[in-house]
């Protein structure tokens, strides 16, 4: 009995040690499905989105567009009131210059008096027309990202993102002009996806909503 004494506390041994690494394994198991449960639930879903390029939009909706031709015009109009002030105050400086006198004193006084005239025009204009940009600004911004978030929705996307033009897409583009290419991919201003498919593009139907609002308000 006693010679079979070692080989039986062997055998007890090792009965030990697989049950411990047994009683191991089904504390990972047991960690592991408790965990993944959790992991899964703080996990976040897959980022649904889309673009649009900011410069077409800008191109192709008409009330931006109707808006900026208002400004030009608004501005042109402003320019000439001025361009008018302009040759007058050149043709008494000249005066000034060429006469002597009371002639010229009296030159010189009005010049001092349409300078003055200039500059405040001058200012007036520019205060008028950033007033009236920024207005126009505001309203045409709130139509964009009203449309903006019934494009998310309708599209039941997590983010849209806006760029400010699309990457030079061949490489025949990129040999034919590669400083653009340089500048718009990789001195970008705003967020420049390096890879675009053509089904996540929305320019064109940001566009056609934001146009079509534009007919129904009419």
């Amino acid at each position: 009995m006693n010679r079979w004494k070692p080989f039986l506390l062997g055998v007890a041994t090792m009965s030990l040690v697989v049950a411990g690494i047994a009683i191991g394994i089904a504390v990972s198991k047991s960690s592991d499905a408790i965990a993944k449960p959790v992991a899964e639930k703080n996990a976040m879903p897959p980022l649904r989105a889309g673009h649009v390029c900011l410069s077409e939009v800008m191109a192709q909706y008409t009330e931006w567009q109707d808006g900026s031709k208002k400004m030009t015009e608004k501005r042109n109009e402003a320019t000439k009131e001025l361009a008018g002030l302009r040759d007058e105050m050149i043709a008494v400086q000249k005066q000034a210059e060429t006469t002597t006198g009371p002639e010229r004193d009296a030159a010189t006084r009005e010049l001092v008096v349409l300078r003055r005239k200039f500059e405040d025009g001058e200012s007036k204009m520019k205060f008028e027309l950033d007033h009236e940009s920024t207005k126009i600004l505001v309203e045409l911004y709130e139509n964009i990202d009203a449309e903006l978030k019934l494009l998310a929705e309708d599209r039941q996307l997590d983010a849209i993102y806006g760029h400010p033009s699309h990457p030079v897409r061949t490489k025949a583009e990129q040999k034919a002009n590669p400083q653009l290419y340089i500048d718009v991919m990789l001195r970008a201003s705003a967020i420049q996806p390096l890879y675009l498919r053509d089904s996540v593009d929305l320019t064109g139907e940001l566009v056609k909503r934001l146009n079509a609002s534009k007919k129904k308000s009419d």
